[in-house]
């Protein structure tokens, strides 16, 4: 069978003023059909010969002349005339002259191998020419959704979509769905600089595809609605996102109303469809490394949302997207930049007024910012960059629970983003809020072991903001050096008037001839939300287990502890004093000068503080006899294997320096990874 030239083709060579000629064997193939045979006479033989010479030279107004005296001179009917006139039709279409093309394709009869050809040139006319009225009249029924494409495929949108809508009204239900689609398609493509005009054909389809799927239609038709649907929405939701949004570092226009159309679709997805179905559906729009379009479309709404400053909307639709297993840290995050601005612009977020308000309960926008931020906290997240993001969810936990006058949660929260350094504005922040919080303590609770530390820890934000290369500005330093500076020193502040036996506070460092207690004071204190982590899992397993519990150890030479075990304990969890256990030997210490340090390091623990570590931390020195002759160092313990088979490692494997941690109960315990870790 002949293989004659697509329409497409045809355009193309109308476009370029060329058509391509049929090959020698299809020409062959309908001279054998000739009613005369084989044998032409000499004068028709030489007028096609000559058309088709002009023809391949694309010497169309020749062509044209040899094709009509060719076709004058033949029988009625027959597959020469046929070709003749097919031919003749190219040639008047490349001389632009389309209705005379029109006229001659309709004359060209009996020969199969032409018909889908003339089929489809005859469409490409109409749609290039005609009204629909016209086209409708000439046309075949089933030839009008192939002329709707062709005037799409053309760029004549009014011919399109109202032969589409009168389609629409005349055709059976069950082509209802698919004729929608095609006037979708029409809106997106001529109404694409009005977001109105887009959402009402988005509305229109989705009015179709729900009261398709309710109406007496087969599955499979209803799943192909859906199928449809979902595609075209979905191409429409994701460019509308980007033109408003922008992506990929560029810029998008900021219009509210296109940012509100992508939304609206987004949610229409995820209210219609289950996730399920979505991601078997995968549309290629919402192809993305790693996710299912499902968790796609939540992220999606949730930044819409934000970017439209929509913050009582855009947490808990973070929240949604956090929920599915793959979801990545910075939807934790995203989360907490709506709860903290939902809290900001309602008026809740704000400093108390005056000094020695009593403490206030958490409202639920408070507990949300905080397994926000925490949750954000505890997952790993390997991006250099993240590094002030994780500031930026410390500074607002320490905020939250500073602004409800639940000071040492405060600090306890503050305490290691303070010390980030001063190229970071949270760090700065963090260190005046930290310092404040101790400042209201020591007004506040004289004796309270985190507000008499008050003193050491001005000098050693001031060290770390205001004395080395980098500073923070010259007023955060003032403030710094002059908050708390006039209130009364305790006695065991370490100030003049104290007294006793050399012991080491944890306020206070006075050990003469040596540094190590102070480091050694340091290094426990980063890692007290280790502890904090141990003490979660224990309530989290069921156990309300409370009390004291003394730990001695030594510091070896290498600055591995060595030598721990617990002196006495009021646990009854024995996995909560393993774990204890394992934190404390898997902390490293700077080298001990002049002997190797034996301390002895008491915890309290409670449900309503959780660990809390009291205020002395006794030292004593072994001479280096007594060091070579003791056993060798304690090996670091292995971690515990993680409970859950998604946990990857577990807040007591953490050490000085990590930027992160992981645990199943991280969402849902409020003392779960407290703190980020600052490198030293």
């Amino acid at each position: 069978m002949a293989v004659w030239p697509s329409s497409s083709d045809l355009f193309i060579a109308r476009e370029r003023k060329w058509a391509p000629p049929l090959s020698d064997s299809e020409l062959a193939a309908l001279v054998r059909r000739a009613e005369l045979g084989a044998m032409l006479d000499k004068q028709r033989r030489a007028w096609l010969d000559g058309a088709d010479r002009a023809y391949q030279r694309r010497e169309w107004q020749s062509a044209r002349t040899a094709y009509a005296r060719f076709a004058a001179a033949s029988p009625a009917e027959g597959p020469l005339l046929a070709y003749a006139q097919y031919r003749l039709s190219q040639a008047l279409w490349n001389l632009g002259k389309r209705a005379e093309a029109l006229a001659t394709l309709a004359a060209v009869r009996g020969v199969n191998e032409l018909a889908s050809a003339v089929r489809r040139d005859s469409i490409a006319l109409h749609a290039e020419s005609s009204s629909p009225l016209a086209a409708r009249q000439a046309l075949p029924a089933d030839a009008l959704d192939e002329l709707g494409q062709a005037y799409l495929d053309r760029g004549r949108w009014s011919e399109a979509r109202a032969l589409y809508e009168q389609l629409l009204r005349e055709a059976p239900a069950g082509r209802s769905c698919a004729l929608q689609s095609r006037l979708t398609e029409v809106a997106m493509t001529a109404d694409a600089g009005s977001a109105g005009a887009l959402l009402q054909a988005a509305k229109e389809q989705i009015a179709q595809h729900r009261a398709f799927r309710a109406g007496p239609h087969a599955e499979p038709d209803k799943r192909e609605c859906t199928r449809v649907t979902v595609t075209l929405l979905s191409e429409l939701a994701v460019a509308a996102q980007v033109e408003a949004v922008g992506s990929d570092g560029v810029k998008g226009t900021g219009d509210r109303r296109t940012a509100e159309l992508a939304r609206a679709i987004h949610r229409w997805l995820l209210d219609e469809l289950e996730p399920a179905q979505l991601d078997s559906l995968a549309p290629r729009a919402l192809a993305r490394p790693g996710a299912p379009p499902s968790l796609v479309v939540r992220i999606a709404a949730a930044e819409l949302s934000e970017f439209l400053q929509d913050w009582k909307d855009c947490g808990p639709a973070y929240e949604r997207a956090a929920a599915v297993a793959s979801a990545p840290p910075r939807v934790a995050l995203g989360a907490l930049r709506c709860y903290a601005s939902h809290a900001r612009e309602s008026g809740q977020h704000r400093i108390p007024a005056k000094a020695g308000d009593a403490p206030e309960q958490l409202s639920e926008l408070d507990q949300r910012i905080l397994t926000s931020a925490s949750s954000y906290l505890c997952s790993p997240d390997g991006d250099p960059a993240a590094v002030q993001s994780r500031l930026f969810a410390a500074l607002s936990r320490g905020r939250v629970f500073y602004e409800r006058r639940q000071l040492p949660s405060a600090v306890h929260a503050l305490r290691d983003a303070a010390l980030a350094g001063p190229e970071w504005a949270e760090s700065v922040s963090a260190a005046v809020l930290e310092l404040e919080a101790l400042a209201a303590l020591r007004s506040e609770r004289p004796s309270d072991p985190c507000g008499e530390e008050l003193t050491r820890t001005r000098q050693r934000l001031l060290d770390v903001h205001c004395n080395g290369k980098r500073q923070a500005p010259s007023e955060t330093c003032h403030k710094l050096r002059e908050t708390g500076a006039h209130q009364p020193h305790s006695p065991t502040d370490g100030g003049v008037g104290g007294s006793g036996e050399p012991k080491l506070r944890l306020d206070r460092v006075s050990v003469s001839g040596t540094t190590i207690p102070a480091t050694v004071l340091r290094v426990l204190r980063l890692s007290s939300g280790r502890l904090d982590v141990c003490y979660a899992e224990s309530l989290r397993r069921g156990w309300r287990a409370a009390g004291r519990h003394e730990v001695t150890f030594e510091i070896r030479r290498n600055g591995q502890v060595g030598k721990l075990r617990s002196v006495s304990s009021g646990l009854a969890d024995p996995a909560l004093v393993g774990c204890l256990e394992s934190v404390l030997s898997s902390i490293g210490f700077a080298q001990p000068e002049g002997g190797v340090p034996r301390a002895s390091y008491a915890l309290e623990l409670s449900p309503e503080r959780g660990v809390h570590a009291l205020s002395e931390l006794s030292f004593e020195w072994v001479t280096e006899e007594s060091e070579a002759s003791a056993e060798p160092p304690m090996p670091k313990p292995t971690p515990r294997p993680p409970a859950n088979p998604r946990e990857k490692r577990g807040c007591f494997d953490c050490a000085a320096g990590d930027t992160h941690c992981l645990i199943s109960s991280c969402k849902h315990s409020p003392h779960c990874c407290p703190k980020w870790l600052v490198p030293q």
